[in-house]
């Protein structure tokens, strides 16, 4: 199973009602899907697709791939099964009434990956018609641009704002369509919200920037979980073993692999330093001490991801970096290329062809890519490995006049066959080829073929073309892929050839440190289920469901629980590393709390089809533990804080569903629900404890009436109270924000250990706490504002008369929070209190907190 950065998208267990702001805000998008009409004044449409498409419907014209919700955002793909299909999809809004309008917006967040290379914006467009009747092949659209742009991961949501055309307003019956399109690549268009609305269009807006950072505001927002990050800091020294113990505070390097940065350049404290991952390349050639002594001691600004790095916080896959403010020159293009191609979004000029089996080499991640490890059970997971010879064609070159060339590429190669790795992955070279690959005279040439052990690692081949083919005016290169009973994965980063001699170096071994308790090597979940309690091993998995304090992380084998006694951000999508001692749960292995957890990427989590349990089935399934995606209908029972079920035919209750970490209930005792997610049997008890699940009244079931809450006279209802940190100057008591001087790197903070907002009856109480950084309002180097607070810090929210119902945040990361009472999600809290607290359980940025 590939484990690499692919999609962060959690899978929140319930949804709460979000307190909006006034129709003229581009990006306020209220929850609550279903709501077509003015849920409130000024708002035609607003959607969030957390759960359903609301007003929406979706349709298609070509192919059979329609619109899905998934991961609380509208989809639509046409990948399916490692294929691209051809598709054209539509989601269609209920009809709006623009009669008496004279000025509106539409406004959506959205991610695009993986389009057909120069099609973002044809392949993925929002259109408006005026005569559309329930056809869209027969109605009129007009295309309205929002500045399409693809994204370059699972997380960050790109914001369309644009105004809705002249000659649509002053009429009614006007109907919003977005239109997936895919005919050679099948793209995946995310859209996690949709608002049309009375006022004028906003300038789209740029996804945020990595966050910039001293290195201790590093080390203080250091959560666990990958965040982009730009930090500055001295050069201190390295690590020259496999510890953090090794640390080695002077320029006489052992290893070229890391760095140790402090804000101090004469720092000796290692709890003080951050450790830097350098990747192989020109981040590594010209940072490291061994090569570069001289480095010591200079200041230097990296870009990079916060992640645990040698067991404690460090930056990892540094993409650029800056010595004493001088930035490094873009690479050019190598002199004499003859081939100079990326595989960024496209195969370029070269072709792919299959010889055994139907498994093309595809473009993923920015690679080209080759595998036949396929998901064979419709659960979007591959499973299988199946024979393959596939062929990566490169464009004819002429080399008539060529008397030295090499070729180079980088490349990673994961599970090959044992011994097989360089016969299973070949570089080849023919001066006959006509198109067919099985028809030419192809030369091997070895090039040292590596196995990896990550997927962040490339290894560089670099080898001379082969003095027989100088001279020829039709030569091919080829990278052929082979598999017979056990499918590798190959990637390759990119691909040269050009004149000069070869430098015939030997890929440099990937740097594997060690982590005191963790054990060596990684297990299938497969393998630690069947081995049992008492086990230490380690598993690397995707979560595909989180409950309470945990989460059930799944390889390509099985699944297992994980148990954490606290919160640490990890989210469905996540790609983790789990090592520890196994204990039993019901029957059932799990890593318990004390286990180490550590990020180390994304990927896509499609939920398998449902598994029906009913009567005896049910019975039958409590007696093999395991862990399944189920679905059963039976009615509810309620015991304070827990929900069962009762289902027809069988011997026993499930769910167990503790409010309101795993579940919603809008259903009384007694009434007939649906439950759907992750189910844990658990084998000698009368109950199947259920986790990560929906819970939704059957068509049919009684669904209560909500108890009408009291009116508060000094609260009326709909009464909205903002603070806003981006102008800190509006704010009671006025903040005077931070001057950035011209060209600074970093921003500037004004710091308090604890500061109290109001707005009339309304407070807002924020305290450093135990948090290791005093909270700030900080001025970003691009001169925008926001409030920053850190790990343990705590914001009280009060109202002096009254209760509250809806408190909104809005900014970065503004999940990272828990509430004391009420429910939070999201940046979302909704309850009935007059004073709650949060604490916060890693960095948070706030624009704006809204209070109803």
């Amino acid at each position: 199973m590939k484990l690499k950065n692919l999609f962060l998208a959690s899978m929140a267990l319930f949804a709460f009602t979000a307190c909006t702001d006034t129709p003229d805000s581009p990006y306020d998008f209220p929850t609550g899907g279903g709501n077509g009409g003015t849920t409130e004044e000024g708002v035609y449409i607003s959607e969030t697709f957390t759960s359903d498409f609301g007003v929406f419907t979706p349709v298609e014209t070509v192919g059979d791939t329609p619109w899905i919700i998934d991961y609380k955002t509208a989809k639509a793909t046409s990948y399916i099964d490692g294929t691209n299909k051809e598709a054209t999809s539509w989601l269609i809004s209920s009809p709006v009434d623009f009669t008496n309008e004279t000025e509106a917006y539409v406004a959506f967040e959205y991610i695009i990956r993986y389009s057909e290379s120069g099609k973002v914006a044809a392949n993925h467009q929002l259109l408006i018609s005026a005569d559309y009747t329930g056809d869209p092949a027969a109605a009129t659209w007009k295309d309205i641009p929002y500045g399409a742009v693809e994204g370059a991961d699972w997380v960050t949501f790109y914001k369309a704002n644009v105004a809705v055309p002249a000659e649509f307003l002053g009429k009614s019956g006007i109907v919003f369509a977005l239109r997936y399109t895919a005919t050679t690549k099948a793209s995946t268009w995310e859209v996690k919200n949709f608002k049309v609305a009375h006022g004028t269009a906003a300038e789209p807006e740029e996804p945020e920037e990595a966050q910039e950072y001293t290195v201790a505001e590093a080390l203080a927002a250091f959560t666990g979980v990958a965040t982009p990050a730009i930090v500055k800091g001295y050069i201190v020294g390295s690590i020259d073993d496999k510890s953090i113990d090794d640390a080695n505070f002077s320029g006489n390097a052992v290893l070229k692999t890391n760095l140790l940065i402090a804000d101090n350049a004469d720092e000796t404290d290692i709890a003080k330093c951050l450790a830097v991952q350098l990747p192989s390349g020109d981040v590594r050639n010209a940072l490291n001490l061994v090569d570069n002594p001289g480095n010591y001691k200079k200041l230097v600004t990296l870009t990079g991801s916060l992640e645990k790095y040698f067991g404690v916080p460090g930056l990892k896959t540094v993409s650029k970096y800056e010595i004493e403010g001088v930035t490094p020159e873009e690479p050019e293009t190598p002199e004499g290329a003859y081939i100079n191609e990326t595989f960024a979004t496209d195969f370029g000029a070269f072709t792919t062809q299959e010889t055994v089996g139907n498994y093309p080499w595809i473009i993923d991640y920015s690679t080209a890519k080759a595998t036949s490890y396929v998901d064979t059970d419709g659960d979007g997971k591959a499973d299988t490995n199946k024979e393959a010879t596939s062929w990566l064609v490169s464009p004819t070159i002429d080399l008539t006049n060529e008397t030295e060339a090499y070729i180079a590429f980088e490349y990673i190669i994961r599970y090959a066959e044992s011994g097989k790795v360089a016969d299973n992955h070949q570089l080849l070279i023919c001066n006959d080829f006509s198109g067919d690959v099985a028809t030419a005279s192809w030369v091997n040439i070895p090039y040292g073929a590596v196995e990896g052990v990550d997927w962040n690692t490339f290894y560089k081949a670099n080898v001379a073309v082969p003095a027989d083919f100088l001279g020829k005016s039709t030569v091919t290169l080829a990278l052929r892929y082979t598999a017979t009973t056990k499918a590798g994965t190959w990637e390759v980063k990119n691909f040269v050839v050009a004149h000069g001699a070869a430098t015939g170096e030997t890929p440099e071994e990937p740097e594997t440190p060690d982590t005191p308790d963790t054990p060596e090597g990684i297990s299938t979940i497969a393998d630690v289920i069947s081995s049992g309690e008492g086990t230490t091993a380690a598993v690397q998995g995707t979560i595909v469901a989180t409950y309470a304090r945990g989460f059930i992380v799944k390889d390509n084998t099985a699944s297992i629980l994980v148990y954490l006694n606290e919160d640490k951000g990890f989210v469905e999508g996540d790609v983790v590393t789990v090592s520890g001692t196994i204990s039993m749960y019901g029957g059932l292995p799990q890593f318990p709390k004390e286990s180490t957890v550590e990020k180390t990427g994304t990927a896509t989590v499609e939920h398998p089809t449902a598994t029906t349990w009913t009567g005896a089935d049910l019975d039958a399934y409590l007696n093999n533990p395991a862990i399944k995606y189920v679905e059963y209908t039976g009615t509810l029972t309620i015991s304070g804080n827990y929900y069962n079920v009762e289902v027809e035919g069988a011997s026993t209750a499930v769910g167990s569903i503790q409010y309101p970490k795993d579940g919603v209930v809008n259903a009384a005792s007694g009434s007939v629900v649906k439950v759907t997610g992750y189910a844990i049997g658990v084998s000698g008890t009368k109950y199947v404890s259920t986790m990560a699940v929906k819970i939704e009244t059957v068509d049919g079931g009684e669904t209560p009436e909500e108890p009408e809450e009291p009116e508060t006279p000094d609260t009326p209802t709909g009464d909205t109270t903002v603070f806003d940190f981006t102008n800190p100057e509006s704010l009671t008591p006025s903040v005077e924000r931070g001057v950035v001087e011209a060209g600074a790197t970093q921003g500037v903070g004004i710091e308090f250990d604890e500061i109290t907002f109001t707005n009339g009856n309304a407070a807002v109480k924020i305290t450093k706490a135990n948090a290791s950084t005093p909270v700030r309002i900080w001025t970003k180097t691009g001169g925008d504002v926001e409030l920053r607070t850190y790990k343990n810090s705590t914001i009280t929210i009060s109202v002096s008369e009254g209760t509250m119902t809806s408190i909104v945040f809005d900014g970065y990361k503004v999940k990272t929070m828990e509430a004391d009472k009420g429910s939070f999600s999201d940046g979302s809290w909704s309850g009935n209190a007059s004073s709650v607290t949060f604490t916060v359980t890693g960095t948070l940025n706030i624009n704006t907190i809204t209070i109803k």
